[in-house]
C-alpha cells in the first residue's frame, strides 16, 4: 500500500469545494422537494466539481473574500438544479 503525500493547499481546496457542493444541496433540497443525497450525487460529478473549483479560484484570484467566492461558485449548482426541477415538473 502506498502512502500519498497530500499538498495542504490542494486538501484545503478539496474541502472547500466539497463544502460548497454540500451547502448548495442542503439549500436546494427542501425548495425543490428533492433529497440532499440526490442533489449531492449530481453536484459531485467530475464536471460539476471542476466547474465549482474553477469558479471559486477565479473569485479568489479577483480578490473576493473566500465566502463570496464560495457563494459565487455555488450559484451555478443551484441554477442547474432549479432548471432541472422545472423541466421535470413540466414533463409530469
Amino acid at each position: 500500500m502506498s502512502s500519498a503525500i497530500l499538498d495542504p493547499e490542494a486538501t484545503a481546496l478539496a474541502l472547500t469545494v466539497g463544502t460548497i457542493a454540500a451547502a448548495a444541496a442542503q439549500a436546494a433540497a427542501p425548495k425543490l422537494n428533492l433529497s440532499v443525497e440526490f442533489l449531492l450525487a449530481r453536484f459531485t460529478t467530475d464536471r460539476a466539481l471542476d466547474a465549482v473549483t474553477a469558479t471559486y479560484l477565479r473569485g479568489i484570484q479577483r480578490g473576493l473574500p473566500p465566502a463570496d467566492a464560495a457563494a459565487e461558485a455555488g450559484r451555478p449548482l443551484l441554477a442547474a438544479a432549479i432548471e432541472a426541477a422545472k423541466h421535470a415538473n413540466a414533463a409530469r
